[in-house]
């Protein structure tokens, strides 16, 4: 394995957008890293970018000792995983993870090693005479790792590899390629939307935003200091609540919400996520509201509780069991040493303790 590094990376596409605009990133040896962000961010443009198959406009891309910023994607010694797995439908899963080995000239008896190693490791050997179309969409993405896996590549480039799979078996795929990625030491970069997934998989997580890394961490550290009100509200779900207020003599307000805070007047964005609420009695509470809508999460519930008309609604999770209901008006307190404060631009000026 190898480690990658990209330098001032920068894709300007015809009319000026810059779809990845100077990034600057190391991935460790045996390091499985997540680029993740809406639509448009630029985390797959960066993923192209990074496998030869998009141009940079500036900068320099490096594998191990490397600089590969010029090379065909078939001299980088990567090997991609697509959502669409891109296998061939009249192979066998046999032949399907020994093609690109033959197509490369590996001699007959590395080619039955290097597939025998694989659907070991990946438990396909009971499938290895059957065609995609006789496969499980979690047996086919297997496949597709497979088939990356035989060729020993420097880096593993999966772009949202498990977006074709229901969630049940989504979360499953999810769990295999984590032990997978740990018993290969493998160096991972993985492109995805779904925060979750990005979250549990990740040895560090980049949140990209309009072709910029809008912070860089890992999963833990993203979800307990977000930098930024975009990271603050993407990561985590359900998402952080966060309300503008003004801060005067030492005091964040928002609506009928006031709260003492260690940081310059001014205007403020305050954060809290969901969970770091708790419902109390009316009178023992930091505010009051009204609860307009109730969601049943399952374990918990998801209370949207209107606190006044200049104020966004809070979202609250109280346990399965409470007794609440839709025009109940509760206490709302907060846990003031998970509070968040960011500046009138979204960036940070106060977090919980680490």
């Amino acid at each position: 394995m190898a480690t990658l590094r990209l330098a001032q990376l920068t894709k300007t596409f015809p009319g000026g957008a810059n779809a990845v605009d100077r990034i600057d990133l190391d991935v460790a040896d045996g390091e499985l890293l997540v680029l993740v962000g809406p639509s448009g961010c630029g985390k797959s443009t960066t993923m192209r970018l990074v496998a030869g198959l998009e141009r940079p406009t500036a900068g320099t891309i490096a594998i191990g000792d490397r600089d590969v910023t010029a090379l065909r994607p078939q001299d980088r010694d990567i090997a991609m995983v697509f959502q669409s797995y891109a296998l061939y439908p009249h192979k066998t899963v046999r032949d399907n993870l020994a093609f690109g080995l033959r197509m490369r000239g590996v001699g007959k008896d590395d080619i039955a090693t290097k597939v025998a190693d694989a659907a070991r490791i990946l438990e396909l050997e009971p499938l290895l005479d059957r065609k995609p179309r006789a496969l499980s969409g979690g047996q086919r993405q297997r496949v597709a790792l497979g088939r990356a896996i035989v060729r020993s590549p420097q880096i593993f480039l999966l772009d949202e590899p498990l977006s074709n799979l229901d969630a049940r078996l989504r979360v499953q795929t999810r769990t295999e390629l984590a032990r997978l990625q740990r018993r290969l030491g493998a160096t991972m970069l993985y492109v995805t939307h779904d925060q979750e997934e990005a979250m549990t998989l990740g040895d560090r997580v980049a949140v990209m935003r309009a072709g910029k890394i809008e912070q860089l961490a890992p999963p833990l550290d993203l979800y307990r200091h977000p930098a930024t009100t975009f990271v603050a509200g993407f990561v985590g779900s359900p998402a952080m609540n966060l309300l503008a207020c003004t801060i005067a003599d030492g005091v964040a307000r928002a609506g009928t919400l006031a709260i003492p805070v260690a940081a310059p007047p001014g205007p403020a964005i305050l954060g809290v996520r969901p969970p770091d609420l708790d419902l109390v009695a009316v009178d023992r509470g930091d505010t009051r509201g009204r609860i307009d809508v109730i969601e049943a999460l399952g374990r918990e519930l998801l209370c949207h509780i209107h606190l006044d008309d200049a104020t966004p609604d809070l979202r609250v999770l109280a346990p399965a069991d409470a007794d609440l209901d839709e025009g109940d008006v509760v206490g709302i307190a907060l846990r003031r040493d998970r509070l968040h404060l960011f500046g009138e631009d979204g960036r940070g000026v106060m977090t919980p303790p680490r």
